[in-house]
């Protein structure tokens, strides 16, 4: 059976998997969109099976709340930190309703 954009497409927008691993899912399952979904589950599984092992030892995740609480920033290290101020400074200077003119 031919594997077409819209089937790769329609199994992507079910599953959230790239769009390699829906085409040689569809592949692997001869087309059938159901044993699809079941070949990406498993292989899902198998994926999350050998990240299990790790460790994150190290990182830093901060926040930014701006006051009124209009914006909110998350952010997990120190590239992400300098442009968090970057945008802080940015918004600091907009007018009071938040909007540039």
């Amino acid at each position: 059976m031919e594997i077409t954009a819209e089937m790769v497409r329609k199994l992507r927008e079910e599953t959230g998997a790239g769009m390699m691993e829906c085409k040689n899912a569809l592949v692997e399952a001869k087309g059938d969109p159901e044993t699809a979904r079941d070949v990406l589950r498993k292989k899902g599984l198998a994926s999350a099976a050998k990240k299990a092992g790790r460790a994150a030892n190290d990182g830093m995740v901060g926040t930014y709340i701006h006051p009124g609480s209009k914006v909110g920033v998350l952010h997990d290290g120190p590239r992400m930190l300098r442009e968090v101020l970057a945008a802080r400074r940015r918004i600091s200077r907009l007018p009071r309703g938040g909007r540039a003119s």
